[in-house]
Parts: structure tokens; sequence; C-alpha cells
């Protein structure tokens, strides 16, 4: 049987067999705005409210602007990371850019912790020249990652929201252990968000495409199926 780690977001266990396999990377990728910084949020917050220790590895927004987001869904990290069991990094690529991924795995080595979110796997992905680079670069980091027992989730924006690849170079979605689509449309002043999982090893998983909201807490799977 395999262990399972809670997202931490309503509705979303229950598409995935009850949750994230443990020790496995998932990639979470969709368009502006879909949600996914928040789906790394909840998945941390949902850890430490558990008792597991916690790395949040950003290479684009700011520590303060991640922290200050999460506030807005209830979720104040300040309150754990005086005790250590949280703890935000941002990583710059460009001050190493051909080793970005070598530094992600040393700061999620010298933490140690339990769950680990990456965002977003699109900045690493403009510091890769080739697809041979990429397909490289992240089977090795995905592989230090199940090897050091941390369950990952990580993030990429989607090049097209209307093409097929889910990422810049269209590899990471075929090295990673699961993958779940975050959608947005706007129309006017309304959003129609949705979640589908696409693929997610040693697990039964629910393929259909389903409405999401974000409300006061976060992301939360509707009833209802698009």
């Amino acid at each position: 049987m395999t262990d399972r780690i809670s997202t931490g977001i309503p509705g979303i266990d229950e598409m995935i067999d009850g949750g994230l396999a443990k020790e496995s990377v998932t990639l979470v990728t969709g368009t502006t705005g879909a949600g996914k910084t928040t789906f790394c949020s909840q998945f941390l917050w949902n850890g430490l409210e558990n008792g597991d220790t916690c790395l949040f590895v950003t290479l684009e927004e700011r520590p303060e602007q991640i922290k200050r987001s999460a506030r807005q869904f209830g979720m104040d990290f300040d309150d754990h990371g005086t005790n250590g069991t949280f703890k935000i990094m941002y990583i710059d690529p460009s001050s190493n850019p051909g080793h970005a991924a070598d530094s992600v795995y040393r700061a999620i080595q010298e933490v140690d912790p339990d769950r680990v979110a990456v965002d977003s796997l699109s900045v690493l992905e403009a510091y890769w020249e080739d697809e041979e680079d990429v397909r490289n670069d992240l089977n090795d980091l995905a592989l230090q990652m199940r090897d050091g027992g941390w369950t990952t989730v990580i993030t990429a924006e989607m090049p097209d929201p209307e093409g097929s690849q889910l990422t810049r170079h269209g590899v990471a979605e075929f090295v990673v252990d699961g993958v779940i689509v975050l959608g947005g449309l706007s129309i006017g002043q309304t959003t129609f968000r949705s979640v589908q999982v696409l693929k997610m090893r040693l697990t039964d998983i629910d393929e259909d495409v389903q409405s999401i909201d974000l409300t006061g807490e976060g992301i939360v799977v509707l009833e209802e199926e698009y």
C-alpha cells in the first residue's frame, strides 16, 4: 500500500486516491493566475499543521511576497518559521546559470524537509539551452528529490493555454511522477477555474476536469464538473 500525503486542498485528495504518493515529485502547471503558488502554500501549510518540516523554494517571487499572498488565505507562515518547521528560500538562477538546478537541490538538502514546494520550474527552463539539458537536469533533480525522501510539488507556467505542451520544453511532464493542471478563463469580470489530474504514478486518479474556486481559505474543488 502506498503512503499518501494530503495536498491540503479540499476535493483534490479525492481525485488522487487520498493524496500524493509519499516521496513523489508532482508538477502543478497552469496559466498565469490559475493558483499554482496558492496550491504550493496550501500543500506546505497542511504539512505544518500535521507536524511536517516544510520548505518553500522560490525562484521568482521574493519570500515576503509569497508570505503576504498566503496570509490572504489565512496561512501565516511566520507562525511556524520561528520554531524551525518552516523555511522559505529565494534562489536567483542568474547567479549560477549553468547549475541552477544544482542550487535548488543543495538548498533542499541543507534543510532536509518532509515537504518541498519549488516555484517555478519555468524560471529554471529559461537557463537550459536544449531539450537534452532539460531532460538530464530534470531527471537528476527528480531522482535526488525521491532519494532524499522529500514529497515535492514543482510549479510551471503553461507556454500556450491552447497548445499541447504543459511546460516550455515539453519535457518535465514526462520526468515527474504526477501532473496536475490548473486552468483559468476570464470572461469579463468573471473567472472560471478548473483542475485536472493528467497522471499520477501508483495512483488511481479521477481524470475529469473539475471546477475549482479561489476562496478566503485558498483553492477548493467544487462539486460540478466542466
